[in-house]
């Protein structure tokens, strides 16, 4: 199954719409009318699915914020991301701006209006007031770690002191080097030159792309043995 996929298969596992055969839940098998008509009637009707009990013993999970839902277990792919998000997002409230953290990512602003703009940008899909408001952000999904950087004048040097301290939780030796290569493309970006950048750190592939006005970073977060 396509890995994007299996976040909403778990949504209707876990709402009891659809939970599977014997324990699988066999996404190319053929469904019978009454399967189908059965989940009719349990989308309109909660009161009649079946209550499902996850365990989660031993799985690195957070409860997260989840806007519209309350909050959300969000369940990373090893110990080190959920450890990595966890000290992040405590960090947050140190910011010298505002922050948000939402669905596992982590992200930072100058002010409360651009992160209200953001939101709505992106809630209530305004595409055509649609440009780059944070500073910096970070994402846990799959076996990455997503960073998002600006490029305008003072939005990394503003986010500078947390996105080193990522690294640094990351790398053993190279954080200021993993920084300074970053600072490099933010720096040639601001004077109109993008660039794609690979390499691999520490046993870890980095994938820098530029798109002027903001910096899409990839970083695993299994070492390649």
């Amino acid at each position: 199954m396509d890995f994007y996929l299996q976040e909403y298969v778990g949504d209707v596992a876990l709402r009891g719409i659809m939970i599977g055969n014997n324990g699988y839940f066999n996404p190319k098998g053929k469904i019978t009318r009454a399967e189908a008509a059965k989940i009719c009637v349990l989308l309109f009707d909660d009161v009649k699915r079946t209550e499902v009990n996850v365990k989660l013993d031993g799985v690195p999970y957070s409860i997260v914020n989840s806007p519209g839902y309350g909050s959300m277990v969000f369940i990373f792919s090893n110990e080190e991301m959920k450890s990595v998000h966890d000290e992040m997002r405590s960090r947050q409230k140190d910011y010298p701006g505002t922050t948000d953290a939402e669905t596992g990512s982590l992200y930072y602003y100058e002010n409360e209006t651009l992160k209200e703009e953001d939101f709505r940008s992106f809630y209530f899909m305004d595409i055509e007031n649609w440009k780059v408001r944070v500073d910096f952000s970070l994402g846990f999904s799959g076996n990455v770690y997503g960073m998002g950087v600006a490029t305008a004048e003072g939005r990394m040097e503003r986010a500078s002191k947390e996105i080193r301290h990522f690294l640094s939780l990351i790398f053993e030796n190279e954080a200021d080097s993993v920084y300074r290569l970053i600072e490099s493309v933010v720096l040639k970006a601001r004077q109109g030159v993008n660039e794609t950048v690979e390499k691999t750190v520490e046993g870890r592939q980095i994938l820098i792309v530029s798109h002027g006005d903001a910096l899409n970073i990839s970083i695993s977060a299994y070492r390649d043995k």
